[in-house]
């Protein structure tokens, strides 16, 4: 099943995001754990879409890339990968 992925480089795009967001049934956000994140999710919730919240895994973070800097210097990348299991994409699906 064909999984599209649609990354919003500032929560500004929002807005623009609505109508195109309308046509899946599933998003999952990996929004910011700050006022601008907060108010995004707000937003979509607004609009009326139904959006699952897939921020849990860096709940400890700010956002993604705080997340990924703080991975990167605790363990290193051999076992990472050691470590990492394939799993199935989620993404959005239509």
């Amino acid at each position: 099943m064909p999984t599209d992925i649609i990354v919003l480089n500032s929560v500004s795009l929002i807005g623009r995001s609505i109508e195109l967001l309308n046509k899946y049934q599933d998003v999952y956000q990996y929004l910011n754990h700050d006022k601008a994140g907060y108010s995004a999710a707000e937003k979509l919730k607004e609009a009326g879409i139904q959006t699952i919240d897939a921020s849990g895994f860096y709940q400890q973070y700010n956002d993604i890339n705080a997340f990924l800097l703080a991975t990167k210097q605790q363990v290193p990348r051999q076992e990472i990968k050691s470590q990492t299991h394939e799993r199935p994409g989620h993404g959005l699906h239509r």
